[in-house]
């Protein structure tokens, strides 16, 4: 066998040994749950106008999934989250935010 090949095909097994760690890298942090906190309730008792009731009303939620937004039993959408920032007079990041990401 010639140099050249033998190079060849350790060049091969190298990128493809990297590409394998980086890929197991990739789901290893993919595969973690993001933890997502918000202020909402924070934010909505500090504004004396709005009950859980009305602001639910406002974005056009029921009172139930406020309290679970609140609560941080529900996600909302981005649509919602935005709704609840113009309501609230607040940015996205002030009322949510994710834990666990590095």
């Amino acid at each position: 066998m010639s140099n050249a090949f033998i190079l060849n095909s350790l060049h091969y097994f190298f990128s493809c040994l990297k590409t394998s760690i980086i890929n197991q890298s990739i789901y290893q942090y993919i595969k973690q749950p993001i933890i997502t906190r918000n202020n909402v309730k924070l934010t909505r008792i500090s504004f004396p106008k709005y009950s859980q009731q009305e602001l639910a009303k406002e974005i056009g939620v029921s009172r139930q999934t406020m309290n679970l937004i609140e609560t941080e039993k529900y996600n909302p959408s981005i649509k919602i989250c935005l709704l609840l920032c113009k309501a609230l007079g607040a940015n996205l990041d002030d009322l949510f935010w994710y834990e666990n990401m590095k």
